[in-house]
Order: C-alpha cells, then structure tokens, then sequence
C-alpha cells in the first residue's frame, strides 16, 4: 500500500482550514496547536481578515501568535487588540460575536455531548482525571459554532454514554445554540443531521470498517 504524502495530522490541519470563512473571529484554546495549525492555514490560503479570540488573557488579537509554547502567552498579550474578563467573554462576546472553536473530547457520545472531566462514574475515584471543563460549558450551552475534533479515533473516545457531561451536544434539554456542527478524527469527518452523528466522509485510504 502507497503512503500518501501527508499525515493524518496535516489532513486534519487541512480540514479544520476549510471550516473558516474570512472575517470571522476563532478561538484559539490552551495547548491546541492542530487547531491553531488549520486557522495560521486559513489565514494564509483564503481567510486574510481572521481575528483571534485567544484563551490566554481572554484577549482579541489581529495577529495570531506563532505555534509553540515557550514565549506563546507573551506573544499572544502582546499582539491583543483589547482584553476583557471571562465573564465578559461569557455574557457579551459569545452571544454578540458567536466566534467559531474547536474542541477536543475525550468522550463523544452520538448526540455530541463530550466529556473532558474524568473516566469513570467515580467523580471522587476515576480511572484517569482529565484536565477539566475550562470554559467548554459556557461556550457549548450558548454557541452555534461548536466543532470537535478527535486526533486518535478509538473506541475510548466514541462511546455510547458519557461517564460525565462538560460539552452540551445536540441535547433535548438545549434552550439556546446548537450541537457541534462537524466533528474532525484522523479517519473522517462527521456531522450531525437530525442531531445523530453521521460519518459525511472518509479519509483517503481509510474504509467504513476502520472507523467503525
């Protein structure tokens, strides 16, 4: 079997670029560099009037920081437009600007609800403590641009239930915003008509029976 000349990686990278769309405001997370790849892509290619809403500093900025992390919340500080509060972002950014972010689950369920507090139905006891919610609660409850993206397609991240609920997915009890809108893995891409998740594509090379 032939190699092609691109790893999953970059096809990912690829994918999350043609997600942009030019005068839009992203998000850029904490340790996020796939995602932070596929906007310096976007800007580059087609989308020249990106802004980016950093997480470090909740902070505006027209030029993006470049990837990597030793001097990266300094570049990002230095480069903002403006500041605000977490609370600012919460109340007035999201629901005035509805900026587009990436999230990476550690559990996805069919309707998009993920998780990324704990493995295990243990809160006091889990098999592995993750980082935690962060802002995920605050931006999936209200936002119509929610994305996922998953760079280890397995078994350990699509389940069927959830041990615990941070990102709120196309979820009958939704009052504002709306479910993920694609989610991204390094085997297809995904999407959720009817509110189900869906494999709309498959990665060159990569069969129904991989991803399933």
């Amino acid at each position: 079997m032939v190699q092609p000349p691109f790893t999953p990686d970059e096809l990912m990278v690829v994918c999350i670029a043609r997600q942009i769309e030019d005068g839009e405001i992203v998000v850029q997370g904490l340790a996020t560099p796939l995602v932070a790849a596929g906007y310096l892509l976007a800007r580059r290619r087609h989308a020249p009037n990106l802004y980016f809403a950093s997480a470090i500093g909740q902070s505006l900025c027209r030029e993006p920081a470049p990837l990597g992390l030793t001097r990266v919340e300094s570049l990002w500080l230095d480069r903002a437009l403006t500041h605000t509060s977490f609370a600012a972002v919460a109340t007035e950014v999201l629901p005035r600007f509805t900026p587009k972010e990436f999230f990476r689950p550690a559990q996805v369920d069919p309707a998009g609800n993920f998780n990324n507090i704990a493995f295990g139905k243990d809160y006091q006891r889990p098999r592995l403590r993750m980082p935690g919610t962060g802002g995920i609660p605050d931006v999936t409850s209200v936002s119509d641009q929610v994305y996922l993206y998953v760079p280890r397609h397995s078994r350990v991240t699509f389940v069927p239930e959830l041990d615990f609920c941070s990102g709120l997915g196309h979820h009958p009890a939704r009052k504002h915003g709306s479910g993920p809108k694609l989610l991204i893995s390094d085997l297809g891409q995904f999407d959720f008509p009817e509110g189900r998740m869906r494999l709309a594509s498959r990665h060159p090379g990569v069969s129904a029976r991989q991803v399933q």
